[in-house]
């Protein structure tokens, strides 16, 4: 029950910053798209001596068939390079992103479920964890004193750890 109670802590913990990120994650998404990220190819190609033309046409063996020169051709490879690293940054960001929109549903259902339970207990962990209001502030406005609410809210997280871990938590809330 240890290992769980630490381990719904730290999500707690990080509920605020991972909204944050997700936000961040997903304007970063928004500006790697394929028609804004060609363009980008396109400047890097350039840059490493691409100069844009068609291909020419030469016949071998009596076939007519297209080649591109040695920068041509070079360059062409370079960008099947920059492709599969934005095809792979990309992933890794949403991957990222999948794994913190699921931390924070589960803390999000679990607050709320805790809620429904232990009133008390679902207000101390949304105002200090989720709204980050100062415990003295939470203290306060609960008529509670700060060891108290300090007590309470520990209770809070081995009750929600109980919820979110499986282990049964919820007979200390009733």
């Amino acid at each position: 029950m240890n290992n769980g109670m630490l381990e719904t802590e730290r999500l707690l913990k990080e509920y605020r910053r991972n909204k944050e990120r997700v936000n961040a994650l997903q304007g970063e998404i928004k500006r790697l798209a394929p028609e804004e990220h060609s363009d980008y190819i396109e400047y890097r190609m350039y840059g490493s001596g691409y100069s844009g033309a068609a291909p020419k046409f030469v016949m071998e063996k009596g076939v007519e068939v297209s080649q591109l020169n040695k920068v041509e051709a070079a360059a062409m490879e370079y960008r099947k390079g920059c492709v599969s690293d934005y095809r792979r940054a990309r992933a890794e960001m949403e991957k990222e992103l999948k794994r913190m929109r699921y931390d924070i549903a589960v803390v999000e259902e679990g607050v709320e479920l805790l809620g429904r339970i232990n009133k008390k207990y679902g207000t101390i962990v949304k105002s200090y964890y989720i709204n980050c209001v100062a415990m003295e502030q939470t203290a306060y406005t609960m008529n509670m004193s700060l060891s108290r609410c300090y007590g309470v809210c520990r209770e809070a997280v081995r009750c929600l750890a109980g919820l979110i871990c499986g282990n049964g938590g919820t007979r200390d809330a009733v």
